[in-house]
Protein backbone atom coordinates (compact mmCIF):
# COMPACT_ATOMS: atom_id res chain seq x y z
CA UNK A 1 0.00 0.00 0.00
CA UNK A 2 1.30 3.46 -0.76
CA UNK A 3 2.04 5.37 2.46
CA UNK A 4 0.39 8.74 3.02
CA UNK A 5 1.90 11.31 0.67
CA UNK A 6 3.63 8.78 -1.63
CA UNK A 7 2.90 9.39 -5.31
CA UNK A 8 2.71 6.67 -7.93
CA UNK A 9 4.09 7.24 -11.42
CA UNK A 10 2.45 10.02 -13.42
CA UNK A 11 -0.15 12.28 -11.94
CA UNK A 12 -2.08 9.63 -10.00
CA UNK A 13 -1.63 8.34 -6.48
CA UNK A 14 -3.35 6.17 -3.90
CA UNK A 15 -2.98 7.61 -0.42
CA UNK A 16 -3.58 5.61 2.73
CA UNK A 17 -4.90 7.46 5.80
CA UNK A 18 -4.88 5.48 9.04
CA UNK A 19 -5.81 7.97 11.75
CA UNK A 20 -8.41 10.68 12.08
CA UNK A 21 -5.82 13.46 12.04
CA UNK A 22 -4.78 12.39 8.53
CA UNK A 23 -8.39 11.81 7.51
CA UNK A 24 -9.31 15.40 8.35
CA UNK A 25 -7.33 16.43 5.26
CA UNK A 26 -10.00 14.83 3.04
CA UNK A 27 -13.03 15.68 5.17
CA UNK A 28 -14.32 18.28 2.70
CA UNK A 29 -14.29 15.74 -0.15
CA UNK A 30 -15.78 13.04 2.09
CA UNK A 31 -18.70 15.31 2.96
CA UNK A 32 -19.22 16.14 -0.70
CA UNK A 33 -19.09 12.55 -1.98
CA UNK A 34 -20.99 10.67 0.74
CA UNK A 35 -24.43 9.30 -0.21
CA UNK A 36 -25.18 6.48 2.24
CA UNK A 37 -25.70 7.01 5.99
CA UNK A 38 -23.37 4.20 7.13
CA UNK A 39 -20.51 5.96 5.32
CA UNK A 40 -21.31 9.37 6.81
CA UNK A 41 -18.20 11.10 8.14
CA UNK A 42 -19.81 11.67 11.56
CA UNK A 43 -21.36 8.19 11.77
CA UNK A 44 -18.24 6.13 11.02
CA UNK A 45 -16.31 7.20 14.18
CA UNK A 46 -19.25 6.15 16.38
CA UNK A 47 -19.04 2.58 15.09
CA UNK A 48 -15.27 2.49 15.50
CA UNK A 49 -15.44 3.84 19.04
CA UNK A 50 -17.88 1.26 20.38
CA UNK A 51 -16.95 -2.01 18.67
CA UNK A 52 -14.11 -3.84 20.42
CA UNK A 53 -13.02 -5.68 17.27
CA UNK A 54 -12.20 -2.40 15.48
CA UNK A 55 -8.52 -1.44 15.57
CA UNK A 56 -8.72 1.82 13.67
CA UNK A 57 -9.83 3.65 10.52
CA UNK A 58 -8.39 3.13 7.07
CA UNK A 59 -9.35 5.54 4.30
CA UNK A 60 -7.85 5.28 0.82
CA UNK A 61 -7.85 8.38 -1.37
CA UNK A 62 -7.41 8.26 -5.16
CA UNK A 63 -5.79 11.52 -6.24
CA UNK A 64 -5.16 13.02 -9.65
CA UNK A 65 -2.71 15.91 -9.80
CA UNK A 66 -3.13 16.19 -6.04
CA UNK A 67 -6.94 16.47 -6.15
CA UNK A 68 -9.06 13.79 -4.49
CA UNK A 69 -11.24 12.01 -7.05
CA UNK A 70 -12.48 9.12 -4.94
CA UNK A 71 -12.41 7.72 -1.41
CA UNK A 72 -12.67 4.25 0.07
CA UNK A 73 -14.00 4.32 3.64
CA UNK A 74 -12.93 1.35 5.72
CA UNK A 75 -11.84 0.16 9.11
CA UNK A 76 -9.26 -2.37 10.28
CA UNK A 77 -10.76 -5.01 12.55
CA UNK A 78 -10.28 -8.50 13.89
CA UNK A 79 -13.07 -10.38 12.17
CA UNK A 80 -14.32 -14.00 12.14
CA UNK A 81 -13.33 -15.86 9.00
CA UNK A 82 -17.01 -15.95 7.93
CA UNK A 83 -19.73 -13.71 9.34
CA UNK A 84 -22.80 -15.89 8.91
CA UNK A 85 -26.16 -15.57 10.73
CA UNK A 86 -26.59 -18.25 13.36
CA UNK A 87 -22.98 -19.45 13.17
CA UNK A 88 -21.12 -18.88 16.44
CA UNK A 89 -18.34 -16.42 15.64
CA UNK A 90 -16.55 -17.42 18.86
CA UNK A 91 -15.75 -20.78 17.23
CA UNK A 92 -14.09 -19.19 14.20
CA UNK A 93 -10.52 -17.96 13.77
CA UNK A 94 -10.23 -14.18 13.67
CA UNK A 95 -8.35 -12.37 10.94
CA UNK A 96 -6.99 -8.86 10.63
CA UNK A 97 -9.28 -7.48 7.94
CA UNK A 98 -9.73 -4.21 6.09
CA UNK A 99 -13.51 -3.95 6.03
CA UNK A 100 -14.99 -1.49 3.55
CA UNK A 101 -18.18 -0.08 5.00
CA UNK A 102 -21.39 -0.40 3.00
CA UNK A 103 -21.70 2.65 0.76
CA UNK A 104 -18.04 3.42 1.42
CA UNK A 105 -16.90 3.66 -2.22
CA UNK A 106 -17.26 7.42 -2.70
CA UNK A 107 -16.56 9.67 -5.66
CA UNK A 108 -15.31 8.72 -9.12
CA UNK A 109 -14.12 5.13 -9.02
CA UNK A 110 -13.53 4.87 -12.75
CA UNK A 111 -11.69 1.88 -14.21
CA UNK A 112 -8.29 3.51 -13.86
CA UNK A 113 -8.84 4.41 -10.22
CA UNK A 114 -10.24 0.94 -9.49
CA UNK A 115 -7.21 -0.74 -11.01
CA UNK A 116 -4.81 1.45 -9.04
CA UNK A 117 -6.79 0.72 -5.87
CA UNK A 118 -6.74 -3.05 -6.42
CA UNK A 119 -3.00 -3.03 -7.17
CA UNK A 120 -2.39 -1.13 -3.93
CA UNK A 121 -4.59 -3.58 -1.99
CA UNK A 122 -2.76 -6.54 -3.53
CA UNK A 123 0.59 -5.08 -2.39
CA UNK A 124 -0.75 -4.50 1.11
CA UNK A 125 -2.05 -8.08 1.34
CA UNK A 126 1.27 -9.44 0.09
CA UNK A 127 3.09 -7.54 2.86
CA UNK A 128 0.69 -8.86 5.46
CA UNK A 129 -0.81 -5.50 6.42
CA UNK A 130 -4.17 -7.33 6.39
CA UNK A 131 -5.16 -10.96 5.87
CA UNK A 132 -8.19 -9.97 3.79
CA UNK A 133 -10.03 -6.99 2.29
CA UNK A 134 -13.78 -7.28 2.73
CA UNK A 135 -16.22 -5.29 0.58
CA UNK A 136 -19.50 -5.73 2.42
CA UNK A 137 -22.63 -6.45 0.35
CA UNK A 138 -21.32 -5.18 -2.98
CA UNK A 139 -23.80 -4.77 -5.83
CA UNK A 140 -23.20 -7.61 -8.31
CA UNK A 141 -23.38 -5.04 -11.13
CA UNK A 142 -20.51 -3.05 -9.65
CA UNK A 143 -17.45 -2.78 -11.97
CA UNK A 144 -15.37 -3.77 -8.93
CA UNK A 145 -16.40 -7.41 -9.37
CA UNK A 146 -15.05 -7.49 -12.93
CA UNK A 147 -11.85 -5.61 -12.15
CA UNK A 148 -11.10 -7.79 -9.11
CA UNK A 149 -11.37 -10.89 -11.33
CA UNK A 150 -8.88 -9.36 -13.74
CA UNK A 151 -6.33 -8.40 -11.07
CA UNK A 152 -6.73 -11.12 -8.41
CA UNK A 153 -6.28 -14.83 -9.28
CA UNK A 154 -9.20 -17.12 -8.44
CA UNK A 155 -7.42 -18.61 -5.43
CA UNK A 156 -7.23 -15.10 -3.89
CA UNK A 157 -10.93 -14.32 -4.27
CA UNK A 158 -13.23 -15.59 -1.56
CA UNK A 159 -16.19 -17.67 -2.66
CA UNK A 160 -19.39 -15.64 -2.82
CA UNK A 161 -22.26 -16.74 -0.65
CA UNK A 162 -25.77 -16.77 -2.11
CA UNK A 163 -26.72 -13.29 -3.41
CA UNK A 164 -28.66 -11.10 -1.03
CA UNK A 165 -31.65 -9.16 -2.36
CA UNK A 166 -31.70 -5.46 -1.46
CA UNK A 167 -35.20 -4.02 -1.89
CA UNK A 168 -36.17 -0.39 -2.45
CA UNK A 169 -39.39 1.44 -3.19
CA UNK A 170 -39.42 4.24 -5.74
CA UNK A 171 -41.83 6.59 -4.01
CA UNK A 172 -44.91 7.65 -6.00
CA UNK A 173 -46.35 11.16 -6.09
CA UNK A 174 -48.99 10.35 -3.47
CA UNK A 175 -49.88 7.71 -0.92
CA UNK A 176 -53.04 7.02 -2.91
CA UNK A 177 -50.91 6.16 -5.93
CA UNK A 178 -48.84 3.82 -3.78
CA UNK A 179 -51.93 1.95 -2.56
CA UNK A 180 -53.24 1.65 -6.13
CA UNK A 181 -49.95 0.08 -7.15
CA UNK A 182 -50.19 -2.71 -4.58
CA UNK A 183 -51.39 -6.17 -5.50
CA UNK A 184 -55.13 -6.56 -4.84
CA UNK A 185 -54.47 -9.47 -2.46
CA UNK A 186 -52.03 -7.34 -0.44
CA UNK A 187 -54.57 -4.49 -0.19
CA UNK A 188 -57.30 -6.91 0.86
CA UNK A 189 -55.15 -8.51 3.57
CA UNK A 190 -54.09 -5.13 4.91
CA UNK A 191 -57.70 -3.93 5.12
CA UNK A 192 -58.69 -7.14 6.94
CA UNK A 193 -55.91 -6.69 9.51
CA UNK A 194 -56.82 -3.03 10.07
CA UNK A 195 -60.46 -3.94 10.64
CA UNK A 196 -59.46 -6.66 13.11
CA UNK A 197 -57.17 -4.27 14.98
CA UNK A 198 -59.80 -1.52 15.16
CA UNK A 199 -62.50 -3.94 16.31
CA UNK A 200 -60.40 -5.45 19.12
CA UNK A 201 -58.93 -2.22 20.51
CA UNK A 202 -60.93 0.80 21.50
CA UNK A 203 -58.05 3.23 21.17
CA UNK A 204 -55.36 3.20 18.49
CA UNK A 205 -52.88 5.98 17.85
CA UNK A 206 -49.68 6.62 15.93
CA UNK A 207 -47.12 8.94 17.50
CA UNK A 208 -44.28 10.61 15.62
CA UNK A 209 -41.00 11.65 17.29
CA UNK A 210 -38.27 13.65 15.56
CA UNK A 211 -36.78 16.07 18.09
CA UNK A 212 -33.54 15.87 20.06
CA UNK A 213 -35.61 16.01 23.25
CA UNK A 214 -37.40 12.82 22.13
CA UNK A 215 -34.23 10.73 22.39
CA UNK A 216 -35.08 8.93 25.64
CA UNK A 217 -38.64 8.20 24.55
CA UNK A 218 -37.43 6.77 21.23
CA UNK A 219 -34.73 4.45 22.54
CA UNK A 220 -36.64 3.27 25.62
CA UNK A 221 -39.91 2.59 23.80
CA UNK A 222 -38.12 0.85 20.93
CA UNK A 223 -36.16 -1.28 23.38
CA UNK A 224 -39.29 -2.41 25.24
CA UNK A 225 -40.73 -3.72 21.97
CA UNK A 226 -37.45 -5.24 20.78
CA UNK A 227 -36.94 -7.03 24.10
CA UNK A 228 -39.96 -9.24 23.32
CA UNK A 229 -38.53 -10.48 20.01
CA UNK A 230 -35.92 -13.07 19.01
CA UNK A 231 -33.68 -10.24 17.73
CA UNK A 232 -32.73 -9.37 21.32
CA UNK A 233 -31.02 -12.77 21.44
CA UNK A 234 -28.37 -11.34 19.11
CA UNK A 235 -27.50 -8.78 21.78
CA UNK A 236 -29.23 -5.87 20.03
CA UNK A 237 -30.47 -3.11 22.29
CA UNK A 238 -31.72 0.36 21.44
CA UNK A 239 -30.48 1.55 24.84
CA UNK A 240 -26.85 0.55 24.21
CA UNK A 241 -24.33 3.40 24.21
CA UNK A 242 -23.66 2.94 20.49
CA UNK A 243 -27.33 3.01 19.51
CA UNK A 244 -28.08 6.02 21.68
CA UNK A 245 -25.22 7.94 20.03
CA UNK A 246 -26.40 6.91 16.57
CA UNK A 247 -29.96 8.07 17.17
CA UNK A 248 -28.70 11.25 18.84
CA UNK A 249 -26.50 12.03 15.82
CA UNK A 250 -29.37 11.72 13.32
CA UNK A 251 -31.82 13.61 15.54
CA UNK A 252 -29.26 16.40 15.88
CA UNK A 253 -29.01 16.62 12.09
CA UNK A 254 -32.82 16.68 11.76
CA UNK A 255 -32.84 13.45 9.72
CA UNK A 256 -34.47 10.89 12.04
CA UNK A 257 -38.17 10.17 12.55
CA UNK A 258 -39.62 7.47 14.82
CA UNK A 259 -43.17 6.17 14.37
CA UNK A 260 -44.90 4.15 17.12
CA UNK A 261 -48.23 2.35 17.11
CA UNK A 262 -50.06 2.39 20.44
CA UNK A 263 -52.94 0.01 21.20
CA UNK A 264 -54.88 0.93 24.35
CA UNK A 265 -51.96 3.03 25.55
CA UNK A 266 -49.18 0.46 25.00
CA UNK A 267 -46.56 0.72 22.24
CA UNK A 268 -46.81 -2.38 20.06
CA UNK A 269 -44.78 -1.60 16.93
CA UNK A 270 -42.26 0.89 15.58
CA UNK A 271 -40.79 2.03 12.28
CA UNK A 272 -37.82 4.39 12.21
CA UNK A 273 -37.01 6.38 9.09
CA UNK A 274 -33.80 8.21 8.23
CA UNK A 275 -33.90 10.85 5.49
CA UNK A 276 -30.48 11.25 3.93
CA UNK A 277 -29.44 13.15 0.80
CA UNK A 278 -32.75 12.85 -1.00
CA UNK A 279 -33.43 9.23 -0.04
CA UNK A 280 -35.16 7.57 2.91
CA UNK A 281 -33.95 4.52 4.82
CA UNK A 282 -35.95 2.12 6.99
CA UNK A 283 -33.32 1.79 9.71
CA UNK A 284 -35.35 0.06 12.40
CA UNK A 285 -38.57 -1.91 12.57
CA UNK A 286 -40.08 -4.16 15.19
CA UNK A 287 -43.34 -5.34 16.65
CA UNK A 288 -44.65 -7.13 19.72
CA UNK A 289 -44.80 -10.83 18.69
CA UNK A 290 -48.04 -11.19 20.64
CA UNK A 291 -49.69 -8.86 18.09
CA UNK A 292 -48.55 -10.55 14.89
CA UNK A 293 -52.10 -11.65 14.04
CA UNK A 294 -52.95 -7.96 13.62
CA UNK A 295 -49.97 -7.29 11.33
CA UNK A 296 -49.04 -4.27 13.46
CA UNK A 297 -45.60 -4.14 11.83
CA UNK A 298 -47.18 -3.61 8.42
CA UNK A 299 -49.61 -1.08 9.90
CA UNK A 300 -46.85 1.18 11.22
CA UNK A 301 -44.76 0.73 8.06
CA UNK A 302 -47.62 2.05 5.96
CA UNK A 303 -48.08 5.01 8.29
CA UNK A 304 -44.41 5.88 7.84
CA UNK A 305 -44.81 5.47 4.07
CA UNK A 306 -47.80 7.78 4.08
CA UNK A 307 -45.71 10.42 5.87
CA UNK A 308 -42.92 10.07 3.30
CA UNK A 309 -45.32 10.38 0.37
CA UNK A 310 -46.89 13.51 1.86
CA UNK A 311 -43.55 15.21 2.64
CA UNK A 312 -42.14 14.61 -0.87
CA UNK A 313 -38.58 15.04 0.43
CA UNK A 314 -37.26 11.64 -0.66
CA UNK A 315 -37.26 9.87 -4.03
CA UNK A 316 -37.13 6.31 -2.68
CA UNK A 317 -37.30 4.23 0.48
CA UNK A 318 -34.48 1.75 1.07
CA UNK A 319 -35.57 -1.30 3.11
CA UNK A 320 -32.04 -2.50 3.70
CA UNK A 321 -30.43 -5.92 3.55
CA UNK A 322 -32.25 -9.20 3.24
CA UNK A 323 -35.26 -10.66 1.53
CA UNK A 324 -38.70 -10.72 3.14
CA UNK A 325 -42.27 -11.22 1.99
CA UNK A 326 -43.32 -7.73 3.05
CA UNK A 327 -40.48 -6.20 1.02
CA UNK A 328 -41.55 -8.09 -2.08
CA UNK A 329 -45.11 -6.84 -1.59
CA UNK A 330 -44.26 -3.19 -0.96
CA UNK A 331 -41.20 -2.57 -3.14
CA UNK A 332 -40.86 -2.06 -6.87
CA UNK A 333 -37.11 -2.45 -7.44
CA UNK A 334 -34.21 -4.46 -6.10
CA UNK A 335 -30.60 -5.40 -6.72
CA UNK A 336 -28.47 -8.41 -5.87
CA UNK A 337 -25.51 -8.07 -3.53
CA UNK A 338 -22.82 -10.29 -2.07
CA UNK A 339 -19.61 -9.89 -0.09
CA UNK A 340 -16.45 -9.52 -2.15
CA UNK A 341 -13.49 -10.81 -0.11
CA UNK A 342 -9.92 -10.60 -1.41
CA UNK A 343 -6.91 -12.45 0.03
CA UNK A 344 -3.17 -12.21 -0.46
CA UNK A 345 -1.21 -14.60 -2.66
CA UNK A 346 0.73 -16.03 0.29
CA UNK A 347 0.38 -18.94 2.71
CA UNK A 348 -1.60 -17.02 5.33
CA UNK A 349 -3.97 -15.51 2.75
CA UNK A 350 -4.63 -18.79 0.97
CA UNK A 351 -5.18 -20.60 4.29
CA UNK A 352 -7.66 -17.95 5.41
CA UNK A 353 -9.54 -18.24 2.12
CA UNK A 354 -9.67 -22.03 2.47
CA UNK A 355 -11.09 -21.75 6.01
CA UNK A 356 -13.74 -19.29 4.92
CA UNK A 357 -14.72 -21.38 1.89
CA UNK A 358 -15.06 -24.53 4.03
CA UNK A 359 -17.26 -22.67 6.53
CA UNK A 360 -19.59 -21.23 3.89
CA UNK A 361 -19.83 -24.40 1.81
CA UNK A 362 -20.45 -26.54 4.90
CA UNK A 363 -23.31 -24.34 6.04
CA UNK A 364 -24.79 -24.27 2.52
CA UNK A 365 -24.75 -28.08 2.37
CA UNK A 366 -26.39 -28.30 5.80
CA UNK A 367 -29.17 -25.91 4.77
CA UNK A 368 -29.74 -27.82 1.55
CA UNK A 369 -30.02 -31.11 3.45
CA UNK A 370 -32.44 -29.63 5.99
CA UNK A 371 -34.63 -28.18 3.24
CA UNK A 372 -34.70 -31.51 1.43
CA UNK A 373 -35.82 -33.19 4.64
CA UNK A 374 -38.47 -30.53 5.23
CA UNK A 375 -36.85 -29.54 8.52
CA UNK A 376 -35.31 -26.14 7.74
CA UNK A 377 -38.40 -24.07 8.57
CA UNK A 378 -39.05 -25.86 11.87
CA UNK A 379 -35.42 -25.57 12.99
CA UNK A 380 -35.35 -21.87 12.06
CA UNK A 381 -38.51 -21.21 14.09
CA UNK A 382 -37.16 -23.18 17.05
CA UNK A 383 -33.86 -21.29 16.86
CA UNK A 384 -35.66 -17.94 16.90
CA UNK A 385 -37.81 -19.06 19.83
CA UNK A 386 -34.71 -20.07 21.77
CA UNK A 387 -33.22 -16.63 21.12
CA UNK A 388 -36.42 -14.97 22.33
CA UNK A 389 -36.51 -17.05 25.53
CA UNK A 390 -32.83 -16.47 26.21
CA UNK A 391 -33.50 -12.86 27.20
CA UNK A 392 -35.85 -14.02 29.99
CA UNK A 393 -33.35 -16.37 31.62
CA UNK A 394 -32.02 -15.24 35.02
CA UNK A 395 -28.49 -13.92 34.94
CA UNK A 396 -25.78 -15.48 37.04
Amino acid sequence: MYPAGHASTGTHEIEQLTNFEQIRRVREQWDRFQWYPEADADFVPIIMEHRPEVQGPCVLAARRDGEVEALLIGRVELSPVARLPGFKTTLQPRLKVLRVVYGGMLGDWNEGNLDRLLVALKESLARGDFRAVWFEMLNLQSPLWERSQALFPRMCRGCASAPNLHWTLRLPKSYGDFLKGLDSKTRKNQKRHVNLLENDFSHLSVKRFDRVTDLDAIVNTSDRILSKTYQRGFGNAWTSVEMVKRVSLWLGKGLFTAFFLYANGEARAYQHILRYRGRAFAIGTGCDPGFQRYAVGRYIQLKALEDLCESQDASELDFGFGDAEYKRELCNQHCEEADLVLFGLNCSGLAANAMRTATIKGLQLLKRALRSAGMFGRIKRAWRESLRKRIDLPKG
